[in-house]
């Protein structure tokens, strides 16, 4: 049986409760005190290419009435056909606050970071 557009749209606008969410989120990444890291290979959705690279992160507050309104975009870009993606993480209030001052970062100002770190 075909659904709706009606039913279809109310199918991408529900979202499982936010302890589900937590759940998904922490079993697909690692989320340590200042940068989430996937637990999985990111491959490219365009080409299944594995060469990818983290171009930056944005950490902000989400507005409006999230359960949970910490969040961190990391921007993505295939380093084989140029496609680009996002992945959007609910992340914990301490990896917000750690980045809170810096808003969006480049990744080469996470290498430089990353140099003086024991962990993530």
């Amino acid at each position: 049986m075909e659904m709706s557009n009606k039913e279809v749209l109310i199918g991408l606008l529900t979202v499982p409760p936010i302890e589900e969410v937590h759940e998904k989120v922490r079993a697909a990444w690692h989320l340590g005190k200042r940068f989430p890291v996937p637990k999985f290979k990111p491959t490219c959705p365009c080409c299944q290419s594995e060469d990818v690279i983290f171009r930056r992160m944005r950490f902000f507050l989400i507005g409006g009435p999230a359960t949970t309104p910490y969040r961190c975009d990391v921007f993505v870009k295939c380093g084989k056909c140029s496609a680009a993606w996002t992945y959007g993480i609910v992340i914990p209030k301490e990896m917000y606050e750690a980045n809170q001052h810096v808003g969006q970062i480049h990744r080469k100002d996470i290498l430089a970071e990353l140099k003086n770190m024991s962990d993530v």
